[in-house]
C-alpha cells in the first residue's frame, strides 16, 4: 500500500473513475462508526495504516480545517458488488437502478451511512482516503439538509465532495499542491468537450449514474472544476449554506439564486466559458 504522496494522474484516476466490481465470496461486512472512539487521527499520509485511522483523520481535518460540524456515520465495508446491490435494494432503490449503481460506483452514501464495495476500493492510501472522504462529505450534505437527500443538485453534491476530498489529501501530503488541478484541467481538455453535459443533465443521482457509463466525457471532472469556480467566488461556508437551504425549501433553482446571488443559468454560462465548453 502506498504511503508517500501519489502521482496525481494515478491517484485521481483511482478516485474519480467509475469501476465495475468483480464477484467475490460474500462475507460479513465490517462496520466502522464515526466518531471513532479511541482512534487517534494523524496529520500526514504516512501515519495512516488502517481504515479506522483514515476515518479518524478525515473527521479531524473536516472539523479543524474546513469548520464542518462533526460527522456521524456508519461506514459499511462490503465484500463485493452483489452485497452493495443488496444493501441498496434494502434501502429502497428500485432493482434496475440498484444494479446499475452497484456496477458503476465504488461506494454510495446514505443518511448517516456509507456503503463501500471493498472489491474495487483502492488499496493505495491516498486514493482510499479520497474515496472515503468524498462519501463522508455526502453524509454531511444529508445532515445539513435535515437528514433528507432532497433535491440539491447532483453536480454540486459530487463536485463539492470531490473538491473537499482532494483538498484534504493536499493538507495531509497525499497529493502534491497544484497537481490535482493540473490533472483535472488536462482530463477535461482530453474529453469530448462538445458533448459535455449541461448542469440540467446532472441534477439527479440517476442522471449521474447514467453519465458514469459514458467514457468519452468527464462529468466528474467537469463538476469539480465548476464547483471550484463557486468556491473561488463564495468560499466553502457558502456552499454549506446551499445544502442547509434544502432543510427549509425544496427549490433547487430558487435556493441556488438565493445563496449565490445569480441564477444557475447565468452561472453556467460563466462556468462554461471558464472551462472552454462550447456545445
Amino acid at each position: 500500500m502506498g504511503r508517500a504522496a501519489a502521482p496525481a494522474a494515478a491517484l485521481l484516476c483511482s478516485i474519480l473513475a467509475a469501476a465495475c466490481a468483480a464477484a467475490t465470496t460474500a462475507a460479513t461486512p465490517r462496520v466502522a462508526t464515526l466518531p471513532m472512539a479511541g482512534v487517534r487521527p494523524v496529520t500526514h499520509i504516512q501515519g495512516v495504516s488502517t481504515d479506522d485511522v483514515a476515518l479518524a483523520t478525515i473527521a479531524f481535518v473536516f472539523e479543524r480545517d474546513f469548520g464542518f460540524p462533526p460527522v456521524t456515520a456508519s461506514v459499511v465495508f462490503l465484500s463485493d458488488r452483489q452485497s452493495l446491490e443488496g444493501e441498496l435494494l434494502a434501502a429502497g432503490y428500485d432493482p434496475v437502478f440498484a444494479r446499475d449503481a452497484a456496477a458503476r460506483m465504488r461506494a454510495v452514501a446514505l443518511h448517516r451511512r456509507v456503503l463501500v464495495n471493498t472489491a474495487v476500493l483502492s488499496s493505495d492510501w491516498p486514493a482510499r482516503i479520497g474515496t472515503l472522504a468524498h462519501e463522508l462529505v455526502h453524509c454531511l450534505q444529508y445532515e445539513l439538509a435535515g437528514g433528507r437527500r432532497g433535491t440539491s443538485e447532483q453536480w454540486l453534491r459530487e463536485g463539492f465532495a470531490e473538491w473537499i476530498a482532494l483538498d484534504l489529501l493536499r493538507r495531509i501530503d497525499g497529493v502534491a499542491s497544484g497537481a490535482a488541478r493540473r490533472y483535472l484541467v488536462d482530463e477535461l481538455s482530453a474529453s469530448r468537450r462538445s458533448a459535455a453535459p449541461r448542469l440540467d443533465d446532472m441534477m439527479t443521482f440517476r442522471q449521474w449514474v447514467d453519465l458514469s457509463g459514458r467514457p468519452e466525457i468527464a462529468p466528474h471532472v467537469q463538476a469539480v472544476l465548476t464547483v471550484d469556480l463557486l468556491i473561488d467566488r463564495h468560499g466553502v461556508p457558502t456552499i454549506l449554506d446551499y445544502f442547509r437551504s434544502f432543510a427549509a425549501r425544496e427549490d433547487p433553482e430558487g435556493n441556488f439564486a438565493a445563496v449565490f446571488g445569480q441564477t444557475r443559468a447565468a452561472f453556467e454560462r460563466e462556468a462554461d466559458a471558464r472551462l472552454g465548453l462550447r456545445r
